[in-house]
C-alpha cells in the first residue's frame, strides 16, 4: 500500500510537470466559466447574427446553462481525457521507465492503478472546479431557479470520467503505440456508450450516468433511477482495471 501511494504521488506531480494535468484543468475551467454565460449571451448572438430575418429565441433559463455545460464536458471534456491519458502508460513502457518501477517493490497491478488514481485525482480536481464556477455563475445569472438532483447529476458525470480513464488504463496496456492507443480509448469509450442502445439493459446501462444529466436536473428523471447505472459504471471500472492488471502481469516490457 505504501508503494502504491508513493508511486500515485509522483504520477501526479508528471501530470502536472508534463502538462498533462495542467490542459485538462484549463479545458474544463473554460468550459465550467463559458457554459453559463454562453447560454444567457446566446439569444443576443443569434440576434446580432440575423440578417434582417426576425428570429423568435426563447428566454434562456438555468436549463440551458447545465446542458451546456454537461455537453461541454460529456463530449469535449472526455475527448481531451482520452488523447492527454492515452500516452501514460505507453511513454513508460518505451521509455524504459516502467522497468525501472518494477525493480522498486511496485508490482505490475500496483504500477496501473496507481496511474490510474493519479489520473482520477487530475480529473476530480479539474471537474471539482469546473462545476464549482458553473453553478455559481449559473446562480449568478439564473437567479431564484432551483435546479433538481444538482449534485447527483454532477457526481454522475464525474463517475461517468473516472469510467473513460479506467478504458483508457485498459487501451493503454493493451497496445505498445500512442496512436493506438488512443483510438483503442475511443473504441472502448464507444462500446460502453452503445451499451444504452441494447434494449434489455439501456434502463441500467454505465452510459446512462453520461447522458442523463438533464433529466435529474429537471426532474424527469428520479435518484433511485439511478442507482443501477451507477453500479453497473462502479462494476465496470473494476472490470476494466482487472483486465489491465491481468494482462499486464503477462505482458513483455
Amino acid at each position: 500500500m505504501h508503494s502504491l501511494l508513493t508511486f500515485t504521488a509522483k504520477e501526479l506531480k508528471e501530470q502536472f510537470k508534463t502538462f498533462k494535468g495542467v490542459i485538462v484543468f484549463l479545458v474544463l475551467i473554460i468550459f465550467g466559466m463559458t457554459s453559463p454565460l454562453f447560454a444567457k449571451l446566446m439569444p443576443d448572438l443569434l440576434r446580432m447574427a440575423g440578417t434582417g430575418t426576425i428570429i423568435q429565441v426563447p428566454t434562456p433559463t438555468y436549463l440551458d446553462a447545465y446542458a451546456q455545460f454537461f455537453k461541454n464536458i460529456g463530449q469535449l471534456g472526455i475527448i481531451v481525457l482520452i488523447l492527454v491519458f492515452s500516452s501514460g502508460i505507453v511513454t513508460e513502457t518505451l521509455k524504459g521507465t516502467a522497468q525501472i518501477m518494477l525493480t522498486k517493490q511496485l508490482s505490475r497491478s500496483q504500477f496501473i492503478l496507481s496511474k490510474f488514481f493519479a489520473d482520477v485525482l487530475v480529473w476530480t480536481l479539474s471537474y471539482t472546479v469546473s462545476a464549482a464556477l458553473c453553478v455559481i455563475y449559473t446562480v449568478y445569472l439564473f437567479p431564484g431557479d432551483r435546479p433538481g438532483h444538482l449534485f447527483l447529476a454532477l457526481f454522475c458525470m464525474w463517475l461517468y470520467g473516472c469510467l473513460t480513464i479506467a478504458a483508457v488504463i485498459l487501451s493503454g496496456t493493451l497496445f505498445k503505440n500512442y496512436a493506438l492507443a488512443a483510438v483503442g480509448g475511443f473504441v472502448i469509450w464507444g462500446l460502453i456508450n452503445l451499451s444504452s442502445l441494447l434494449p434489455k439493459i439501456k434502463d441500467g446501462a454505465p452510459s446512462v450516468i453520461g447522458s442523463a444529466n438533464m433529466d435529474l436536473i429537471s426532474r424527469h428523471l428520479s435518484s433511485s433511477a439511478m442507482r443501477m447505472p451507477v453500479l453497473t459504471a462502479c462494476l465496470l471500472i473494476f472490470l476494466l482495471l482487472t483486465c489491465a492488471c491481468l494482462y499486464f502481469r503477462r505482458r513483455e516490457l
